[in-house]
């Protein structure tokens, strides 16, 4: 009888629908207990193997939408007595098309997953003899399944959202609110289609920390590894970003751009880095510390915080301490964010790779940075503050400034200008000359230009694109002078305003002039306005001037030049000094053109000579006398006597060359002339040429009262010469 009953019950318990009546007493035993609602539709079990099959398990959330929804479930229960008494104990476990949904809840401080561990543990005292809940497995396979989270309280509410997800698991445990797995392979699909191919980590959940120890991450083109540890408090989930703290290292890892941009649109395309990095704080105040990253020929090393880096509301900080970081312009940009990359001015680019060791404060619109800087062109230190760099190249500064051995000609892109090594304290705008506006106060050490190395020269003063407005003292060896006042070459006519006094220039060493020696002293004081001869109106003035070359030393007391314009074509150039020449020049003429002007003037008189091309409508009408020093500094075997004077006019247009000169006296390489007499006209029907000498000497001829006079008619040039003279 006790066997027949026992048949009979074995019968009974192997149907279906008195195991899912077992099924349903079990779970209402913990809905009861626990205060959830979790429904099994069906369930099988084997009466030898205990092997289980469960369909259509549902968890309900606490706004009686899906928590959890599984299709289908099979596993071995390893104890039906811990069953019976709550106590889920099985062995492998199989789920197929799983549903998680993660859910926060408008105006909820928790999500619907924390409610339903609330509810597992509320914190309350049991019963004596009472056990938390408990699920066990020693393995768990999840496929083809799906996970959402989203945040009703965010504008864009779905966060994350994971499909073809599939996890491979052992030693599984939940027990009260704690659970912990060891995930040994998982894999899937997000939204925004990055695929990750397989995640590992030993993985524990507490009601205070999530960890993700042992962490591997692989997506098609990166790999992470290292650990992931998030603390909080259970309500610091509604502000994820800004209370829940992360603790991470990574090693030996590898993150491509192209997926990280698939979720923050501000790196580089087709980029990969490596890096290793310890990290701790909050997503919008991260510290990434002992940070060391390669990608290509870029290198960095050192401790960041970022702030605010998922904030629309709060602006973007970086402080950065760079034990070093080596790039170049066009590789630092692609690598940083755009809210970086834009702060690095264009200038840069000419910098070729660079080196930068120290610290800075970054945001959105300000640079506050002191570091030192190694470049393809020389090394710099740098201590500013700097505004406005969202528009970099019009950025304003204020700070410290020093180039050591730097080519500074490169950058400025001017090749007479070389090597540079200057201290200068700054404060103004611009990093590219167009718009340079910067007052600078500081020493230069050294420069080199046309090829000379000056050194010593403190400068005070105004940078404006080409404009300087200021005072320049030098103390360099060959160039002792100071400088105080205006030269502006930015405008369409360049602006000359200063005063400059001259204590020594050896033109010679200073490259300006080829000779043995040029010495030059004295005073100038400038006041004009132009951009080529042609144009140039105003005053120059040199006073108590020195010049010595091979020959002699000479001194010139007062020496003006005056250029004016009349109806903008006349122009006259005054020269005023007793000791080299005074006198004018009138007319509308190129000043370039002066040479070739005369030329034709002269030449004019001669039938078969071919003319310059010159500008039309030119004129000049032209006195000066000549005193012998002007003539000396130039030509030292020359010498005229003080009363020398030269007087002429000439039309271009119509050929009209008249020219008088006149000289008591000239001595030249060992000849010389008295009483000279020179008169040109090619438009006079009885003469051309006049030339008239007293007395000249030379040591093979003596001649006395010499005169030639010629003329041209038609085709044939006709002289006729007069003169007394004996062979030496």
């Amino acid at each position: 009888m006790l066997v027949l009953l026992c048949v009979l019950g074995t019968l009974i318990l192997s149907l279906p629908v008195v195991q899912t009546k077992f099924a349903q007493y079990t779970t209402n035993r913990i809905n009861t207990e626990f205060g959830t609602n979790i429904n099994i539709e069906k369930l099988r079990v084997s009466l030898i193997t205990w092997d289980t099959s469960l369909e259509g398990v549902y968890i309900e959330d606490y706004q009686k939408d899906t928590l959890f929804h599984i299709q289908e479930l099979t596993t071995s229960i390893l104890s039906l007595k811990n069953l019976t008494g709550g106590k889920l104990e099985f062995g492998d476990i199989a789920v197929d098309n799983l549903t998680f949904k993660l859910t926060d809840y408008s105006d909820s401080l928790n999500s619907n997953l924390e409610v339903f561990i609330d509810k597992l543990d509320d914190n309350k005292p049991r019963k004596p003899g009472t056990p938390p809940f408990f699920f066990s497995s020693s393995n768990v396979d999840v496929a083809n399944s799906r996970f959402t989270y989203v945040d009703e309280n965010l504008e864009n509410p779905e966060i994350l959202n994971f499909k073809d997800l599939n996890i491979s698991a052992d030693s599984f445990l939940i027990v009260g609110p704690e659970v912990t797995a060891n995930i040994d392979e998982m894999s899937f699909l997000s939204k925004r289609d990055i695929a990750v191919k397989q995640l590992a980590t030993q993985f524990k959940y507490t009601k205070e920390q999530m960890r993700f120890d042992s962490l591997q991450i692989k997506t098609p083109e990166s790999n992470l590894n290292g650990n992931l540890v998030f603390d909080y408090d259970r309500k610091d989930f509604s502000d994820f970003l800004n209370k829940v703290n992360i603790t991470a290292d990574f090693q030996e890892s590898t993150v491509a751009f192209d997926e990280i941009n698939l979720l923050y649109d501000e790196f580089g395309k087709g980029k990969k880095v490596d890096f290793s990095s310890s990290i701790s704080g909050v997503l919008n105040d991260l510290n990434t510390n002992d940070l060391l990253l390669a990608s290509d020929n870029t290198g960095i090393r050192g401790d960041f915080n970022f702030k605010n880096l998922f904030s629309k509301d709060e602006s973007f900080i970086m402080e950065a301490n760079m034990k070093n970081v080596t790039s170049s312009y066009y590789e630092l940009r692609s690598l940083l964010p755009n809210i970086l990359g834009k702060a690095l001015p264009s200038t840069f680019q000419k910098l070729g790779q660079f080196t930068i060791r120290g610290e800075a404060i970054v945001t959105e619109t300000s640079v506050d940075a002191k570091a030192n800087l190694n470049t393809a062109l020389g090394n710099s230190y740098f201590d500013l503050n700097m505004t406005n760099v969202n528009h970099i190249d019009n950025a304003e500064y204020k700070g410290f400034l020093s180039l050591i051995d730097f080519d500074l000609g490169s950058l400025v892109e001017n090749n007479k200008v070389g090597r540079t090594t200057l201290d200068f304290n700054v404060e103004g705008k611009g990093f590219v000359q167009k718009t340079l506006n910067t007052e600078v106060i500081g020493e230069v050490y050294s420069v080199v230009f046309n090829n000379y190395e000056y050194k010593d020269i403190k400068v005070s003063g105004i940078l404006k694109e080409q404009l300087f407005d200021g005072t320049l003292v030098s103390n360099d060896e060959n160039l002792k002078f100071n400088f105080k006042g205006l030269a502006d070459f930015g405008k369409n006519r360049n602006d000359f305003n200063f005063i400059a006094s001259v204590e020594y220039a050896d033109l010679k060493k200073l490259n300006f002039i080829n000779d043995s020696v040029s010495i030059f002293k004295g005073n100038v004081n400038m006041n004009v306005t132009g951009n080529t001869l042609d144009n140039l109106a105003g005053d120059i003035k040199f006073t108590k001037t020195v010049f010595q070359n091979k020959n002699d030393t000479y001194y010139f007391e007062d020496f003006k030049v005056s250029s004016t314009f009349e109806n903008d074509s006349i122009r006259t150039i005054d020269i005023n000094s007793p000791d080299i020449i005074t006198g004018y020049m009138k007319g509308n003429f190129k000043v370039n053109e002066l040479g070739k002007l005369v030329q034709n003037s002269l030449g004019s008189i001669y039938t078969n000579y071919k003319p310059f091309d010159i500008s039309d409508g030119q004129t000049l009408a032209f006195n000066f006398k000549i005193y012998n020093k002007i003539v000396d500094v130039f030509f030292p075997e020359v010498k005229f006597d003080p009363n020398t004077f030269i007087k002429g006019n000439i039309v271009a247009d119509e050929g009209d060359f008249k020219l008088n000169f006149k000289s008591p006296s000239i001595v030249a390489y060992g000849n010389s002339a008295d009483s000279i007499e020179v008169r040109v006209d090619n438009k006079n029907p009885l003469f051309n040429t006049f030339v008239s000498v007293g007395d000249l000497k030379t040591k093979y001829y003596d001649v006395k009262d010499f005169n030639l006079i010629n003329t041209t008619l038609k085709d044939t040039l006709f002289f006729r010469t007069e003169f007394k003279g004996v062979v030496l």
